[in-house]
């Protein structure tokens, strides 16, 4: 019932996109379906029949929010968004911190590392370490002006937010005319 009603919420929030005339606000309410979406793909995981409700395993859970995030590739785009790495179980408030993290870095280098482009690359990738783990979200777009980025966002707000204090990392950006490299470290 609860995936349901999430995607109820989604389905609302997408009426109203449709209907609203001002291209802010219909950003705004897009990058919110996103934001309830991956929430739906983590508690789809979670209540999976015969699967742990406490633990997700990390490839699943990027593999799930890479199929629904394909419908954000812009109409006349080919973008590839690819999932690699360990498989490695999860605590469920972790991968849910992850989640939302991947998505809004998704979400933001379909947004923009292929403005005037008709292809590209977003790779996600997860690392297992003995003291560390890595998720990594790389694309090869046109890159950005690292000084110039919005750090005043909420979208990169959110990200840094959740990396620091759910997840107790650090974000680290790299960004050049080859691409955009974004990714954490967290404990395990």
């Amino acid at each position: 019932r609860v995936k349901n009603s999430l995607q109820i919420v989604a389905s609302i929030l997408n009426i109203q996109t449709r209907q609203c005339s001002d291209p802010a606000t219909q950003k705004i309410l897009q990058e919110n379906v996103a934001r309830v979406l991956s929430i739906a793909a983590i508690h789809d995981i979670l209540t999976q029949k015969g699967s742990n409700f406490d633990q997700i395993d990390s490839i699943e859970l990027l593999e799930k929010l890479r199929q629904s995030l394909q419908f954000f590739i812009p109409n006349g785009k080919y973008i590839l968004i690819s999932v690699s790495g360990d498989s490695k179980m999860l605590d469920a408030d972790v991968a849910s911190s992850i989640s939302l993290v991947v998505n809004e870095l998704i979400t933001n280098a379909l947004k923009h590392a292929f403005v005037g482009r008709d292809e590209g690359t977003v790779q996600v990738s997860f690392r297992s370490g003995s003291l560390f783990d890595t998720v990594t979200v790389a694309d090869n777009g046109s890159g950005f002006d690292l000084s110039k980025a919005r750090e005043g966002s909420l979208g990169m707000r959110l990200v840094d937010s959740i990396v620091r204090d759910k997840l107790h990392g650090k974000l680290k950006v790299y960004s050049d005319s080859t691409g955009s490299k974004i990714y954490f470290d967290f404990k395990t």
